[in-house]
């Protein structure tokens, strides 16, 4: 309940559309209510001979309150933050307020010598019939647009999302989490290793120099992320970026890969992967 009340119900032209609505209902229900017998019993209460008349003037008098109320908590919200709390308390405020100086009113006009305390839970009736329904339509109401209104921005952003496309020189790196614990240019990659759950990315950072970076994460999840930007898979434990590649050259061992960093190891070619690296070679050679 000490949660900051919901914006929406505070603004300018939703108190007025409130105010409003609550005048319209308030015009229904004198319309309503007089074939039900209600005028006969307001004029059991303060004898007058037109009970209809001095029910609305009554009734006048309770909105006039009424609007002074929201205009009050208008200004009163722009000066401080009005909880769930403060704002339940206010509306029951309203409603004994409104109760009690329409109750004076039609014990100061009574004809009938009528005592106070037996014409308040009339007017009380009054009020409660005038003001409860109007209170809980005006909150569903604009709740259900504010609702509408977060859902539009949702879509939108998501509408926008939608067309942003990360360049393909860009490579994001994320655990197995899916948070995002690396961003790199391609062109700064050098190459990938696996161990046990993690992976050892090697790139060149602002200052030429080489860094690394761990990732939980596995190899296999970078190459199906990355396919068709130049990250090869080349042994069970390695992969790496075409375009660092110096030297592929044949030993007793088998492939062997030179990336074009100083210092760095050379990259083991495993067995299954021989064809492939071998063919992706080839295809560069002839094409350049």
């Amino acid at each position: 309940m000490t949660k900051k009340t919901p914006t929406f119900l505070l603004e300018k032209k939703n108190i007025i559309k409130f105010l409003l609505f609550v005048f319209v209902f308030a015009i229904i229900f004198v319309f309503v209510y007089n074939p039900l017998g209600g005028t006969r019993i307001w004029q059991e209460l303060i004898g007058k001979e037109s009970p209809l008349l001095y029910m609305r003037v009554i009734i006048a008098i309770g909105f006039s309150m009424l609007v002074i109320s929201r205009i009050t908590l208008y200004y009163i919200q722009k000066k401080t933050t009005i909880s769930y709390l403060f704002y339940v308390f206010w509306m029951i405020f309203e409603i004994g307020i409104i109760t009690c100086v329409c109750t004076l009113v039609a014990w100061l006009i009574n004809e009938q010598h009528t005592y106070f305390y037996k014409i308040l839970p009339r007017t009380f009736y009054y009020t409660i019939s005038i003001l409860l329904i109007p209170y809980v339509i005006h909150w569903l109401y604009f709740s259900l647009k504010e609702n509408e209104k977060l859902m539009e921005k949702i879509t939108e952003i998501t509408s926008d999302n939608e067309d942003i496309v990360t360049p393909k020189d860009i490579i994001n790196l994320k655990d197995e989490k899916g948070n995002l614990r690396l961003s790199v240019k391609l062109d700064h990659l050098y190459y990938m290793e696996s161990a046990n759950n993690y992976i050892y990315v090697y790139y060149e950072d602002s200052k030429k120099n080489l860094t690394k970076c761990t990732i939980r994460s596995s190899l296999k999840i970078i190459e199906e992320s990355f396919l068709g930007v130049g990250l090869i898979r080349c042994h069970r434990s390695y992969m790496i970026n075409f375009k660092k590649v110096k030297v592929l050259r044949k030993e007793k061992d088998g492939l062997i890969i030179e990336l074009d960093y100083e210092g760095l190891p050379n990259i083991p070619v495993s067995k299954t992967y021989v064809d492939e690296i071998v063919s992706i070679f080839s295809k560069h050679s002839a094409s350049n």
